[in-house]
């Protein structure tokens, strides 16, 4: 599940063959957490990339990115409110090699000032946000110019309410969250699997993360062996890759249309491996 500094066949059968009954599904502390309409609450998190990557040792880095459920149209003016005694975030427009054009693969950031702020970006995508720091939190309003999109969220969202938003809700991307694992992809790939059961779908996500956790030694006994804070962030890839299963980089992981089955459908998540490709930024 995670990406490793070499290709591999990754079969996850094994895997969840030890992984008991079930996993605890409590929240990582310090995601954001919405709290009326549009209004999020974000707490700092130190960074994926530089801290968390030298504490664990890994050779990729966990999203740095904080999920919002919010879809921004392209040519956009979004107003959003960074309230007073918070500090201020970045405003991240973009899931990561999510977007078929090459000028927009990669997310563009925005920093935040206390106060109104208002951001237009010329390619659009799903509104994400970041802060980093050791302590201190975000509150963050988003203006109503961006779309809610179909969100699931593991223990929150049940299935018919997804199915609804499905039908309802017309945006680019779909996006399903658990306390430790983010999936990002295409309307039209969620609604090829939208008859999975999408709690069942994370929750399996939650038991491997929680076994490779396990297997590494964050079992909490010391700071320095506490799990990672961050999600895990998978990513619809919009078009086959020559040669490749699935993309790993730092902060996420991209799935190709003919192989998304193993990113969002439980049977093939359980069971069927990927060829992983790992390329450094």
């Amino acid at each position: 599940m995670m990406p490793h500094a070499r290709p591999l066949q990754f079969t996850r059968r094994r895997v969840l063959q030890a992984a008991g009954a079930g996993v605890a599904l409590a929240a990582v502390p310090g995601l954001a957490q919405a709290t009326t309409g549009r209004t999020i609450t974000v707490q700092a998190l130190p960074s994926a990339r530089t801290t968390e990557l030298e504490r664990t040792q890994n050779s990729l880095s966990a999203s740095e990115l904080r999920t919002t459920g919010c879809y921004l149209p392209a040519d956009t003016a979004l107003n959003v409110v960074v309230h007073a005694g918070s500090l201020a975030p970045t405003l991240v427009i973009g899931a990561p090699d999510a977007d078929a054009r090459k000028e927009f693969k990669s997310p563009r950031q925005y920093p935040l000032q206390v106060g109104r702020n208002t951001v237009t970006d010329a390619g659009g995508g799903v509104v994400y946000l970041k802060l980093i720091g050791t302590s201190g939190q975000a509150k963050v309003s988003i203006g109503d110019q961006a779309q809610a999109m179909p969100y699931f969220v593991l223990g929150r969202t049940g299935e018919a309410e997804f199915q609804r938003q499905l039908d309802e809700r017309t945006t680019p991307y779909v996006e399903l969250v658990g306390p430790h694992a983010m999936l990002t992809v295409e309307r039209a790939s969620a609604l090829i699997y939208r008859t999975e059961n999408h709690a069942q779908l994370l929750s399996t996500y939650e038991e491997i993360i929680a076994i490779e956790d396990a297997t590494s030694g964050y079992d909490g006994s010391a700071p320095q062996h506490v799990r990672l804070p961050h999600r895990y962030h998978f990513v619809g890839y919009p078009a086959a890759i020559t040669g490749v299963g699935a993309y790993a980089t730092h902060g996420h992981m991209s799935f190709p249309p003919p192989i998304q089955d193993r990113m969002l459908t439980v049977e093939a998540l359980r069971t069927r491996g990927c060829n992983w490709r790992r390329a450094s930024r």
